[in-house]
């Protein structure tokens, strides 16, 4: 059985169209934290939108097909067993009139049982094949976005002002992953002691929340001196690292899931010295990545998350709050240990706002697409307890590092200039 292809048009269309309006219209109502933060926002709001909140309860057949599918199948199964049972009531009301036993009712209904099972079986067959094709094609297309994603953000990189030595790279890309091995070892144990997730799984989620490293701690001196020639190296060597974990350790579809979007990151590296120089190019693949690919894959991971799960017990909720704070405060100490770093003479040359914003943006947004991807592979699910506390930690963290760094800024900016 093929999914159908106008469920999935009309979900992911709707995911796009609505995340990506909002989030344009929350960058020009001047939200903090300017397209990054507009994205992330405007994605979590579009999620509610669409998910089992708002759209579930206002049209829960709507909402049920375009997030399993298999809608024409489940029609089907729902009629044929209409049919038997109406079939059963006829006959059952023509024995009673001939007075039969009661006895003789029973295995009537005990026969009929075993029949229904038996001629249901290939439509419940035919439904599990379609939902299972529904989930390969949405996880394809969520791959897709993710490899969109990441060839873009390559792409609109800007180029280092200084090219590093090779030991400075080396370190460089070594802290980076071992950053993320801390905070994805940290966040594999939390899941594996609080739930019972297999350890390779536990590894995954802790891959996709380690992605770009929340402990940005060791390298602060060093990307601070190299601007973003030290960012670019630290950062990607980490996204390498996380996704190497998540297929490594992840089943079939993880696996694929990861390489393909590995495969966009290395397009992008391919197809930046084409557009180096050019700046249009730049300017219109940033606001592409963020509305046409964070927004809805944060759309996505949100509109699957049951809320409710979220206070069904004392575990999530302290889940959610752990991540929490490993998504995103953790980012603002590694950014204040880089201002220490650098000192108080450095404020009054102007490059503290750019140091800042290099410590301090980006993970989140990392973060956010590997999760969408682990939630498309089915290795959380977003509806329940575990899940639903891995997506509210996640992206909440996103939104509350998005939206603090132009505050922060703006304070700094103060200082500077009282300095």
């Amino acid at each position: 059985m093929q999914t159908e292809p106008s469920i999935l048009l009309l979900r992911f269309g709707l995911l796009i169209v609505v995340a990506a309006v909002l989030g344009v219209l929350l960058r020009r109502s001047g939200l903090p934290g300017g397209r990054p933060a507009s994205a992330i926002v405007g994605g979590t709001i579009a999620g509610v939108l669409l998910g089992p909140m708002v759209l579930g309860a206002a049209a829960p057949g709507l909402h049920t097909s375009m997030t399993v599918g298999g809608l024409q199948e489940l029609r089907e199964l729902e009629t044929r067993r209409t049919e038997m049972i109406a079939e059963r009531d006829r006959e059952l009301a023509v024995l009673r009139e001939t007075d039969v036993s009661a006895v003789a009712l029973d295995e009537h209904k005990a026969d009929f049982a075993e029949l229904l099972d038996a001629e249901l079986r290939p439509f419940r067959q035919s439904l599990d094949e379609a939902r299972k094709a529904h989930r390969e094609a949405v996880g394809a297309i969520v791959a897709g976005l993710a490899a969109w994603v990441f060839a873009l953000a390559a792409v609109a990189g800007r180029s280092p002002r200084q090219k590093l030595r090779v030991d400075d790279r080396r370190a460089l890309a070594v802290a980076g992953v071992v950053a993320v091995v801390v905070t994805a070892g940290l966040v594999a144990v939390l899941a594996q002691r609080m739930f019972t997730l297999p350890r390779n799984d536990a590894i995954v989620v802790g891959a996709a929340a380690g992605a770009g490293s929340a402990f940005a701690l060791l390298p602060m001196r060093w990307v601070a001196l190299h601007g973003r020639a030290g960012s670019g190296w630290y950062g990607f060597a980490g996204l390498i690292a996380a996704c190497g974990a998540m297929a490594v350790f992840g089943g079939g579809d993880m696996r694929g899931y990861a390489l393909v979007a590995l495969g966009g990151l290395v397009i992008g590296w391919i197809a930046r010295p084409a557009v180096v120089g050019r700046r249009r190019v730049r300017r219109i693949a940033t606001p592409l990545a963020l509305y046409a690919g964070v927004a809805p894959l944060t759309a996505f991971v949100v509109s699957m998350t049951d809320p409710a799960a979220i206070v069904s017990g004392w575990a999530p909720a302290v889940l959610a709050v752990a991540l929490l704070l490993i998504a995103g405060l953790p980012q603002w100490l590694g950014a204040s240990l880089a201002l220490g770093a650098i000192g108080r003479a450095e404020l009054r040359k102007g490059t503290t706002l750019r140091w800042l914003e290099l410590h301090a943006r980006g993970v989140p947004l990392t973060q956010t697409v590997l999760l969408a991807l682990v939630c498309a592979s089915g290795v959380l699910d977003p509806a329940s307890s575990l899940g639903a506390a891995v997506v509210a930690g996640v992206v909440l963290g996103a939104i509350e590092n998005e939206t603090t760094l132009a505050p922060a800024r703006s304070i700094l900016k103060q200082v500077e200039e009282m300095e």
